[in-house]
């Protein structure tokens, strides 16, 4: 990580020291001067940072001896940039094989677009950085509506109906930029959400595969209706939102009273009374995916406006 003190500025990782100037310290790489890989020369080598432990806050300090903008400055990982094999890589006595990087502002230049939903509002999230067009992947609650209400007011859309998913808008092709990002939802870009730790910046390692590609919907949610299946009268069943042209069931993991209420209420039934079932007693389709773990209050108008929901 790189430590603000008076310049030259110590780099520091795994108890290495190395006191760097502006001269002494460049970006790689990239496609515009803002941004690439961080090498910095120690004596007469040039040499990688290692991406392990790299943050945001490190990032700012580089991009601000370097004469960018710190504004919206984030740290990346070796997937954006590349790594130099031909140089060795700080700390020279650890394992790390892999280069950080770094983007000093200029987000306008990394579009997002949602791909494969069934209307301009909806679909799964790609991001454009360094010229290559990636998706985000999700593993567990690590995709929620903050995470959405980003994507959306970069797209210009309403951000305050949104909802995050995972897998319900196809798996992408190519690579995959991120699993966990940490976004208030205030953001300018998601590339300036904080990772919960270096491991989840954008562009490091990762198992994630594309199963697991993350999606918003944003704007009102009445283009997706709400069903009940199986149930021996109207006001009973299995519950399914219709999302993308597909019924998709809703499991039970988090399921209470609250969320019921909220299922009634959007097919016009009452909501007094309203009584949550578990354990599959109106049947399982068990499909691959589908929306789970929704923490809803009991006075939302649809199921996809309570908090913290998610999809398997």
């Amino acid at each position: 990580s790189l430590s603000v003190q008076p310049a030259p500025a110590p780099l520091v990782d795994n108890q290495q020291l190395v006191c760097v100037n502006e001269e002494h310290m460049r970006l790689v790489n990239g496609t515009y001067s803002h941004e690439g890989r961080l090498e910095v020369k120690h004596g007469d080598q040039w040499m990688t940072v290692c991406e392990d432990n790299w943050s945001h806050d490190a990032a700012q300090l580089v991009c601000a001896m370097l004469g960018f903008s710190t504004k919206n400055a984030a740290a990346v990982g070796s997937k954006v940039f590349g790594n130099n094999r031909a140089i060795p890589v700080l700390p020279s006595s650890g394992s790390c094989q892999y280069a950080a990087g770094v983007i000093c502002g200029g987000l306008e230049n990394y579009p997002v677009r949602l791909v494969n939903g069934s209307n301009p509002q909806e679909g799964r999230v790609e991001i454009q950085i360094n010229g290559q067009w990636g998706t985000m992947c999700g593993i567990g609650n690590d995709w929620q509506q903050p995470e959405a209400k980003v994507i959306c007011g970069m797209l210009g859309y309403d951000s305050d109906h949104v909802t995050a998913v995972k897998g319900l808008f196809g798996s992408g092709t190519g690579q995959i930029w991120s699993y966990a990002t940490s976004c208030s939802g205030n953001e300018d870009h998601l590339i300036s959400c904080p990772a919960t730790s270096s491991a989840y910046l954008i562009g490091t390692k990762s198992s994630c595969t594309h199963t697991g590609d993350i999606g918003v919907i944003c704007g009102e949610f009445y283009n997706y209706p709400v069903r009940l299946i199986n149930g021996s009268s109207f006001s009973e069943g299995q519950v399914q939102v219709r999302i993308n042209d597909t019924w998709t069931p809703v499991y039970d993991g988090n399921w209470d009273n609250y969320n019921a209420q909220v299922v009634c209420r959007q097919l016009g039934l009452n909501t007094e009374g309203a009584q949550a079932v578990l354990n599959s007693r109106f049947g399982s389709s068990a499909p691959t995916s589908g929306l789970a773990y929704f923490d809803c209050r009991g006075n939302e108008a649809h199921l996809l406006e309570c908090p913290n929901s998610y999809t398997l």
